[in-house]
């Protein structure tokens, strides 16, 4: 709607000021026939996802991620991170988003190969058009019965290293396929730290059993 002499229109849709009359100019201050208008810009911040809970729990040799949003707006996936000493972390999976809803969602995903000691983990919250936040870090202290066992690398493309947090007086190592198959294996020698050669076997998805002062470890690795 154009003001009158001296007058202001507003407008909320961002059109550009109109010309002044005679004597007028764009603020409304020009003298008679001035026709000004006022540009009023409304910007409104609305987060992309609401998290309400996010929480890390262990589950024998696992931990078990959970998180709950409050709505989400045009939320594509979250990309679960993982790290062992809380700075340098690594994707370890990919929940898909439930793009637009004010609705309560729950979300779970279960980390397989999580070590034993401090897991430390955050997500990363991906939109449809790739921006993205991090959450907060979380923390799981995974322990094992008798001690823990670590493997790494995991996956692995030809070797893994084991590490155990205790120094056992016998140890033995056992590999077999999910199957229940036994592979042959033969650590190297070892204090707390053993290597074992996995160059020989198809890739795939391994149980390792570590054998230690008559109490049983088990471990999954993978093979690239």
């Amino acid at each position: 709607m154009a003001g009158g002499a001296g007058g202001t229109t507003s407008n909320r849709t961002g059109a550009a000021p109109g010309g002044g009359g005679a004597g007028g100019s764009n603020n409304g201050n020009g003298g008679a026939g001035g026709n000004g208008q006022v540009v009023i810009t409304v910007q409104s911040s609305v987060l992309p996802v609401e998290l309400t809970r996010f929480s890390a729990d262990t589950r024998d040799d696992e931990v078990e991620l959970n998180w709950t949003t409050a709505s989400e707006l045009q939320n594509d996936f979250f990309q679960i991170e993982h790290s062992r000493d809380g700075v340098r972390f690594q994707p370890v999976g990919k929940v898909k988003g439930a793009g637009t809803t004010t609705e309560t969602v729950e979300y779970h995903f279960l980390h397989r190969q999580a070590a034993a000691g401090a897991n430390y983990y955050r997500l990363k919250q991906v939109d449809i058009d790739g921006a993205f936040e991090y959450s907060d870090i979380v923390v799981a202290e995974l322990r094992t019965h008798g001690g823990g066992v670590e493997v790494y690398p995991n996956p692995t493309l030809d070797k893994a290293v084991i590490r155990l947090d205790t120094r056992p007086e016998r140890i033995s190592f056992s590999l077999f396929t999910l199957s229940g198959k036994q592979l042959a294996v033969t650590p190297g020698a070892g204090d707390t730290m053993w290597e074992i050669d996995l160059s020989g076997i198809p890739s795939g998805v391994y149980v390792l059993r570590v054998n230690m002062d008559g109490q049983t470890l088990v471990k999954r690795i993978v093979k690239r």
